[in-house]
């Protein structure tokens, strides 16, 4: 998942897997199903709610993830 989400590509991610020692690697169809937990877990973090906590200041910064729209990485 961590490569997944570092953008590294889902045939780059079952390379990553026979060298760490699987037989057969993984397939396309099972790092995106795995990754679709992430989509729950990303989108949880995203929209939980911030307003029962008391902060004196908010510090902000940006992240810019690499996602796949209509089978295509995008920034």
């Amino acid at each position: 998942m961590q490569a997944y989400v570092h953008g590294v590509s889902t045939r780059a991610v079952d390379d990553l897997v026979q060298a760490l020692g699987a037989d057969s690697g993984i397939s396309r169809s099972e790092v995106s199903r795995i990754c679709q937990g992430l989509d729950v877990e990303i989108t949880a973090f995203k929209d939980r709610p911030l307003d029962h906590i008391a902060c004196p200041y908010l510090f902000l910064d940006a992240t810019y993830c690499k996602v796949r729209v209509n089978h295509q990485i995008v920034s």
